[in-house]
């Protein structure tokens, strides 16, 4: 599935780059007024552009699920003999599990 979004993704590049060489033609070619809307080629660059970009949404719902998904499932890929309580300890207040400060309370304030 990941080379298939890669893939498709690549396409969608393509085609941004396209659709936009065609508009920005037409652009210099006619300037940039409203008679660019009587053009076909940059009415068909701006339907490459969206095809690209469709392509795009495409490419990512094919995308593997990345890491928030992992860390809400409480499964952060830290792994052991405390399981994923490890990643809760390390995200406490100053790294310690206790939720204390590493600072002296002079410190605080």
């Amino acid at each position: 599935m990941t080379w298939a979004g890669v893939t498709i993704a690549l396409v969608g590049a393509l085609g941004y780059a396209l659709g936009a060489a065609l508009q920005q033609f037409e652009a210099v070619t006619e300037g940039a007024s409203l008679k660019l809307m009587r053009r076909p080629r940059w009415w068909i660059g701006g339907i490459i552009g969206f095809t690209g970009a469709s392509l795009h949404a495409v490419a990512l719902s094919l995308a593997p699920p990345g890491r928030r998904a992992a860390d809400q499932r409480g499964d952060a890929g830290v792994r052991g003999a405390a399981g994923g309580d490890a990643a809760r300890q390390a995200a406490a207040p100053g790294g310690d599990p206790g939720g204390r400060s590493r600072w002296p309370s002079a410190c605080s304030g």
